[in-house]
């Protein structure tokens, strides 16, 4: 249970890099956002951004497989952990406007020093989902330890 809740925290630190790119950049962080935005004079968010969805998937297909495992070998895992899946709603949300701000950042007259700022409410978005998996998958557990 703790390897989607690892996925997710890296997923925060790897969001927050896209506020941080110009900077990084221009230091020579080579972040994975540097990395894979790079390439010209304006950032191509549009890899790593699928990196991040490609991510998040992952992890909530993880939770599902750990739920049906818990349907099986209840010794592994439990049903329960499914409830962990309800963020998923939230994160449904983040990348729709995570998807809006792609498009803005892309077009020719986007004011990209303002820009970044403005991906802010899909990375609270993603910290709420990380600390409600996280509550959640708790919960799971232990209602699969009591019932």
């Amino acid at each position: 249970a703790s390897i989607p809740v690892a996925i997710l925290v890296g997923l925060i630190l790897f969001i927050n890099g896209f506020q941080d790119y110009l900077a990084d950049r221009e230091v020579g962080k080579r972040t994975w956002v540097v990395r894979l935005a790079d390439g010209s004079d304006i950032a191509d968010f549009a890899k790593p951004f699928k990196v991040y969805k490609i991510s998040i998937y992952i992890t909530f297909l993880y939770i599902f497989v750990l739920g049906i495992v818990g349907f099986i070998y209840s010794q592994f895992s439990t049903p329960w952990v499914l409830l962990a899946l309800i963020p998923f709603l939230l994160v449904k949300k983040g990348i729709k406007s995570g998807e809006e701000w792609l498009s803005k950042w892309s077009s020719k007259d986007a004011d990209r020093q303002k820009l970044p700022y403005e991906l802010l409410p899909v990375n609270v978005t993603h910290v709420g989902t990380h600390l409600t998996v996280g509550i959640l998958l708790i919960l799971g557990y232990y209602l699969g330890g009591i019932i």
